[in-house]
Formats: structure tokens, C-alpha cells, sequence
């Protein structure tokens, strides 16, 4: 099933424990397991940020000074409307300044970011001059519509975290960083504002894992400390949300946010409004949160049955799969193109870009595996597009219907001249092979030490060889998992490998097998035992 990249070999827990450290590249150990304070990381940032954010605050103030509208502009993902939350629940109530509000583009109306769309919007919702507009997890590439407020004689703060181009709006602050989430650069000018208030880390903790940023330095620490404050102060809304799914707060997990939390933020986005999901996070009132809650599983569920209705519409051939998968389909949902994009990758290993098509051109998202830059490629071909952005493995993107057949031309021969097939290879990092009588719960409590996991920092991946398969059973409502007892030695473990592949339907007692999986603990009837959640199997006999 995989290509093994086994990193290590460790005889001991404390050999094991420094062969993860210095896989991880964790230069300083002592940090890693106890990170400083998130707010003390903000000093690593550069000089021209850090003055950037002081200017940034003082325009803020003087508006307010001067009673000036301030409007907040923000983005319909996770990310973008915790960003517009954070920042517009610290000058409307913390500063306790009214004359603010804030506006979500609509995906589908509006398209991303500060727009032209969204520009007409702002200019006639605020037809009084000398506003102050500020863009959170947006606006940096938007370098006109910064242009004409400006000469509109309005102010502009941009905070934004998206890759830009050579060109930088001229607007009167600039807070970015390409190393954290659009998130945590709100909440960065929320501190400097004088709001201190813990439970915006949990938030920003949230975007991090929702946006998939690498769990190193600032947002591992953010991560940390979020997820301790969502045990014991959490946020009104996102308790309630996590309850209404029975989740229990003191077992919430970057799983949680990343799977339970984070899609039903995205859900109003992708299908509806996002100013919904906005309006969840400022709700204080139980009754109204408990609404906007409702409201939301549906568009959850509805976004759910888009997906999966659409990807079964398409099926391909492993054996002559292309190097790059373009779908383009004007039934698809524009909301969800980029999950249909993403569960491509995950059962194909391709790069993919998935089209629908809007009123007047169409509309995409790309995803890719690592090591394929799907920024980088786009970019290639910026003349077919009408307009793109992105990060390394994910982009969206619109285009004019008749660009679609060169574009994919392009593209399938970009790819053949600059990818083998060894590029698109399955592979699985193995942290270290160890030996079966390594796991117990001293090695539970060293993996304990490594969290959070996610991406930069993964949860760490065994390999154990020559064990001998003693007993199997298939498990599950259609049977497709599997329950092993492996041995060696002395020692024997249950394995569950969870939707076995077909080449391992025909195992069979007193095999030889060489097994990766991930150590798990089992909490069942007052009992705590081990698991090992089996990730792939290679037979010796």
C-alpha cells in the first residue's frame, strides 16, 4: 500500500525520545515540551512588523478618537470569520466603541477578499467619507480596491497571512506574516489594542488547525494554550458547540477543532452565508446560540451530502491515472469544490483542481500531495486565469470557460515534463522502528510529552518487524476492519486495521509480518489497555 521511509531505529524509550526530537527538527527540547507563553512569541516577529502593528493601533484609536465608521472585512472560511470576530468583538466591546460592523463576502456573489464586489458594498452601506476600513485574513493582494478607497480619502489597515505579489496595497498598516494564521495576526493587533482576554487564543488555536498551519514555535504554543483554555474557559459558543455534538469540553483535542469545530464554522461559507457562523462565534445569549447552532448542522449535513453526491459521479482508473486531475463539472457546488478536490488527492495521490461553473466564468480550488507545489504551478499559467491564490497545496481560482482546454493542455504537459511517476508514490515516514516490548505506558506518557499533534509535528508512526499474527477477525457492520493479536516474544498486542485493503484479506494464523501503525489508548468499561491502530502490513511468509 505504501513506499516505507523508516527514519530511525530506537532500542529504548530515551533513544526513542531523541530520535523523534531530532526528526522533528526541535532545536530547542526544553521549549518544545513547555513553550514561553504565546504572547511572548509576538517578539520574534520582525521590526517593520512590530512598528506596523503599533501604527495600526494608533490609527484604531484616533478613529475612534474621531468617531469614524470602522468597518472590518473579512473571509468566509473558519479562518476569516473567527479573524472578524476576534477584532470586531474587541473594538465593539472591549473598547466599547458602537460604530463598528463588519462585512463576510459572499462566496458567490462576491467571490474572495476585498473586491470589487465587495468595495461597491462597503462605499454604499458608508457613503460618508473618511471611514476606516481594516481586512483580516484578506486584502493583501488587493491592491486597486486599496488604492481607491485611499484616494477616496478613506484609512486602510490590512492584516492578512496569503502569499503576495511583488506589488504591496498601499494602505496605511500592513500586518502580515506568511508563518501563522490570518487569525492570530487579529488577535496580534486585538493585544496591542489591550485585550488580554484568554479565551481569543482558543479561537485562534481553532483557525490554526482549521487553516493547517505547521504546529512549530508560535503555533504549537497557541495550539497548547488554546486547548487548555477551551478545558477550563471556554468560550460561550464554541462549549455549546461541542456539547451539542457530546463532546465532553475537558476531552476536547486538535481533532475536535480541526474536525468537529472548524467544518461546522466552514459549513455557512461554503453553502450559505458565513456571516452565520460569525454570528454563532459574537452570540451570548444561550437561546440564540442554540438557533444559530441548528441552523448550522444542516448546512453541515447539506455540505456533507454535496460532497459526497459529487465525488460519486467521477471514478478513475489507478492503473492510468494522469499526473494531474482537472474535474470540471456546472452541476458541482461551488461551495464544496475544494473538499470534492481534496478527497480526490486523498484517494488518488494526484494534484487536483475541481471547476464549477458560475454565472459568468468558472470557479475552482486545487489541491495537491507534498512536494508538488500547487501555488507554483498555477502561477505558471497566470495569463489563463482571471484570477488566483493560494499556498502550497491548496489554491482557488476563476477562469474564463474557454481557458479550460488550454489550461488543462498546459498543465498535463507542465506535469509530464516535470514529475515521474515516482513523484506520486505512496509513502509512509515511519518515526522509528522499535520492538513490540517497547509499548506499554511509559511509551504512552513520551508520545503525551510530543503533543499537540498536526502538521510539522505528527503524531509519530512505529514500525515493528517480524511479529507473528496469532489470531484475526473481521469487525465492523460490513465487515471491512480488522482485529489482530500480533506477538513477539514475549510480548502481544491487539491491532485494528481499519478499512483493510484487499491484498490483506487473505492473512492467516501463524504469519510472519513486518506492521507500522500508531499507539493508541483504549478507554472501555472502566479498563485503560493499548491499541496499535495498524497503518499498513508487509508479509514474510
Amino acid at each position: 500500500m505504501f513506499d516505507w521511509d523508516v527514519l530511525t531505529k530506537s532500542k529504548s524509550l530515551p533513544e526513542l525520545e531523541e530520535n523523534l526530537v531530532l526528526s522533528r527538527e526541535i532545536i530547542n527540547k526544553e521549549e518544545f515540551f513547555k513553550p514561553k507563553e504565546s504572547v511572548k512569541y509576538i517578539n520574534n516577529f520582525s521590526i517593520n512588523f512590530i512598528e506596523n502593528v503599533k501604527k495600526a493601533k494608533e490609527i484604531v484609536l484616533e478613529a475612534i478618537k474621531n468617531q469614524k465608521q470602522i468597518i472590518i472585512h473579512g473571509d468566509y472560511d473558519a479562518d476569516g470569520v473567527i479573524s472578524t470576530s476576534i477584532l470586531f468583538s474587541t473594538i465593539k466591546d472591549f473598547l466599547n466603541y458602537p460604530n463598528v460592523s463588519f462585512l463576510i463576502p459572499d462566496r458567490f456573489e462576491d467571490g474572495y477578499g476585498l473586491s470589487d464586489k465587495t468595495l461597491k458594498k462597503i462605499l454604499e452601506i458608508c457613503p460618508y467619507q473618511n471611514f476606516l476600513l481594516i481586512t483580516v485574513d484578506c486584502g493583501i493582494t488587493s491592491i486597486s480596491q486599496v488604492s481607491k478607497l485611499k484616494d477616496l480619502g478613506n484609512s486602510v489597515i490590512v492584516t492578512d497571512h496569503h502569499h503576495h505579489g511583488e506589488i504591496l496595497p498601499d494602505a496605511d498598516a500592513l500586518i502580515w506574516s506568511d508563518k501563522v494564521v490570518g487569525s492570530t495576526l487579529s488577535w496580534i493587533l486585538c493585544l496591542s489594542l489591550g485585550n488580554k482576554d484568554s479565551r481569543l487564543i482558543s479561537m485562534v488555536a481553532t483557525a490554526t488547525i482549521t487553516d493547517v498551519f505547521p504546529l512549530k514555535d508560535f503555533n504549537r504554543a497557541l495550539v497548547k494554550e488554546g486547548l487548555e483554555i477551551l478545558k477550563r474557559n471556554p468560550p460561550i459558543s464554541f462549549k455549546r458547540l461541542l456539547e451539542n455534538q457530546n463532546i465532553k469540553i475537558e476531552d476536547v483535542s486538535v481533532y475536535h477543532l480541526g474536525f468537529v469545530i472548524g467544518p461546522r464554522l466552514n459549513s455557512s461559507g461554503r453553502v450559505a452565508d458565513a456571516k452565520l457562523s460569525t454570528s454563532l462565534i459574537l452570540e451570548k445569549d444561550l437561546t440564540k446560540i442554540d438557533s444559530c447552532l441548528a441552523e448550522i448542522n444542516l448546512l453541515n449535513q447539506r455540505r456533507q451530502n454535496y460532497t459526497s453526491d459529487s465525488i460519486q459521479k467521477f471514478s478513475f482508473n489507478k492503473e492510468s491515472l494522469p499526473r494531474i486531475i482537472v474535474l470540471y463539472d456546472e452541476e458541482f457546488h461551488e461551495g464544496v469544490v475544494g473538499l470534492i478536490a481534496s478527497k480526490i488527492v486523498q484517494e488518488y495521490h494526484r494534484p487536483a483542481l475541481v471547476i464549477s461553473k458560475n454565472e459568468d466564468f468558472l470557479k475552482g480550488s486545487a489541491r495537491s500531495i507534498k512536494g508538488i507545489n500547487i501555488i507554483n504551478i498555477i502561477n505558471e499559467f497566470k495569463h489563463l486565469f482571471k484570477g488566483c491564490g493560494g499556498h502550497e497545496l491548496a489554491a482557488g481560482f476563476s477562469l474564463e470557460e474557454e481557458n479550460l482546454e488550454p489550461l488543462k493542455i498546459a498543465l498535463n504537459k507542465y506535469m509530464e515534463e516535470n514529475f515521474n511517476e515516482e513523484d506520486f508514490k505512496k509513502r509512509l515516514k515511519v518515526d522509528s522502528e522499535i520492538d513490540l516490548s517497547m509499548v506499554n505506558f511509559d511509551l504512552m506518557d513520551l508520545l503525551k510529552k510530543f503533543e499537540p499533534f498536526g502538521p510539522a509535528n505528527e503524531e509519530p508512526i512505529f514500525l515493528i518487524k517480524n511479529t507473528r499474527l496469532t489470531e484475526i477477525k473481521k469487525i465492523g457492520q460490513n465487515k471491512n476492519h480488522l482485529s489482530l493479536m500480533i506477538s513477539q516474544g514475549n510480548s502481544k498486542f491487539k491491532g485494528l486495521f481499519f478499512s483493510y485493503p484487499e491484498e490483506f484479506e487473505y492473512l492467516y494464523l501463524g504469519q510472519d509480518l513486518d506492521v507500522v501503525f500508531k499507539a493508541k489508548i483504549n478507554e472501555f468499561n472502566g479498563k485503560t489497555n493499548i491499541d496499535l491502530h495498524i497503518l499498513d502490513i508487509k508479509t514474510n511468509s
